[in-house]
């Protein structure tokens, strides 16, 4: 066993090594439910959104429902027949609001159930597909064993910069997952307000938005998931197959494939922390 081949197998071992964790915290952690990270806040926040939010979203229905008459009185233009029968429409219509908004943790928790499922299945799968094998890592460490000093330390010191390039995008995801579930507690929170906004045509668009917001953020879950995933399985394949096709002497080899496992740490942190932006375009906003 060469100096060389200890110190960058683990490296190798740990850059593929899927959702990690650090301090604690562990990267898979994105996967749980607002109820399973932690109950108390989750229950806390419920707490908040049914003594203060949900009177609030009551208020604003009834506003919502009194413009609603004055706009129906001005276009009926003194029909009473026509005005009684629209106004009883329109009442049955925020009746029937008002119980979908009474159930909002209800409405939340499907939203979140399904675009959790979607970053859980796909976590199952690249952590099957995903990781440096055997052989790749063999092939990989035997090219490194027929390099001379210089080429192998050069690679140790580039790859080791890579590493912890690696460890900075993992830091920021960690920070990310912690982030995300702040912003989930937040929307459950305040969700029956914009869930009362669905009452009138002009108000609507903000219970769209909002809706397609708390979408983006349970989808990021399944962004990182596929980032990592795509990270591991391009660092891979370069353990395996880059020094072979590649000339020249070893210290241009060297700065060749650490450069390459360099720019894709980078690029990973850059997706990481665009995560947010990148669930928000998949979904249109």
């Amino acid at each position: 066993m060469s100096f060389a081949r200890d110190v960058l197998e683990p490296i190798l071992r740990d850059m593929s090594g899927g959702l990690g964790s650090m301090f604690g915290l562990n990267l898979t952690d994105v996967l749980q439910s607002p109820e399973e990270y932690s109950a108390s806040t989750a229950a806390l926040m419920v707490t908040i959104s049914d003594t203060i939010v949900m009177p609030a979203a009551t208020l604003i229905l009834v506003v919502l429902f009194m413009l609603e008459l004055v706009r129906i009185g001005m276009r009926t233009d003194g029909d009473g027949e026509t005005f009684a029968k629209t106004a009883f429409f329109t009442l049955v219509k925020f009746v029937m609001l008002k119980l979908i908004f009474e159930s909002t943790h209800v409405v939340m928790q499907g939203i979140y159930a399904l675009f959790a499922e979607m970053a859980s299945q796909a976590n199952t799968i690249t952590a099957v597909t995903t990781g440096v094998g055997s052989d790749q890592l063999n092939g990989f460490l035997t090219s490194v064993d027929d390099m001379d000093w210089l080429g192998q330390t050069v690679l140790i010191i580039f790859m080791l910069l890579a590493w912890l390039v690696n460890k900075g995008a993992m830091i920021a995801a960690l920070a990310l997952v912690v982030v995300r579930f702040v912003k989930l507690y937040i929307f459950a929170a305040f969700a029956p307000a914009p869930i009362a906004m669905f009452a009138t045509q002009e108000t609507r668009t903000f219970g769209v938005g909002f809706l397609r917001n708390y979408a983006a953020i349970v989808l990021q879950a399944l962004v990182l998931v596929l980032a990592f995933a795509i990270y591991q399985t391009v660092t891979s394949t370069w353990a395996g197959s880059a020094f072979a096709n590649l000339d020249g002497n070893a210290v241009t080899a060297a700065l060749s494939i650490s450069g390459s496992f360099i720019m894709m740490g980078v690029v990973l942190g850059m997706v990481v922390l665009g995560s947010g932006r990148i669930a928000s375009e998949l979904l249109g906003n």
